[in-house]
């Protein structure tokens, strides 16, 4: 099960949860402009109930910005998903991953890999891609060229995916910044 670490937006206040797939929003009641900036209890029907800041006195959601982390262990060069994000209708999601790997325990053996990855979801189609950049590639050298993180869609689901080394155990733990339009 992936772990979560969520921000409401114009706060230090972090929601920690690791027994949900996804905290991306947090449904709030209608808060009063005295509420803004204080702590309170905001609930959502799904996910019980957490601590964070009013921001604002929006209706509908308090904006937070999520990181997913999670690991899979890879043993040979068949992409494997590492973690899947659900996308809500109507939103446009970024998506920052940093994503480590290391052959059997040996930090001497090693790649890091950064990219961004921007969806949006629309009249409850599928998942659509804007585009994706290379943030950063590192390695110790050796066979990572043949290593990739990679992105498959299925309708509202983006799953992230690792592909490692043939005949190679390779530990990877992924790290994702969400950050959705509203």
């Amino acid at each position: 099960m992936p772990k979560h670490s969520a921000v409401v937006e114009g706060s230090n206040h972090i929601i920690n949860d690791a027994d949900h797939a996804d905290i991306a929003t947090l449904e709030v009641a209608t808060p009063g402009a005295s509420d803004i900036g204080k702590v309170h209890m905001v609930s959502h029907a799904d996910y019980n109930s957490y601590w964070a800041v009013i921001s604002s006195t929006a209706p509908r959601f308090a904006r937070i910005n999520t990181e997913i982390y999670n690991t899979v262990t890879t043993v040979n060069a068949t992409p494997t998903t590492i973690t899947s994000i659900t996308l809500n209708d109507e939103e446009t999601y970024i998506f920052e991953v940093r994503l480590i790997g290391q052959v059997g325990g040996d930090a001497s053996d090693n790649t890091v890999i950064g990219k961004r990855f921007v969806y949006y979801r629309t009249s409850a189609g599928s998942a659509t891609s804007l585009g994706s950049d290379d943030m950063f590639s590192h390695d110790s050298g050796g066979s990572w060229a043949a290593t990739d993180l990679t992105v498959s869609v299925s309708t509202s689901t983006v799953s992230f995916q690792v592909t490692g080394i043939a005949a190679t155990s390779i530990d990877w733990k992924i790290f994702v910044d969400v950050r959705k339009s509203f």
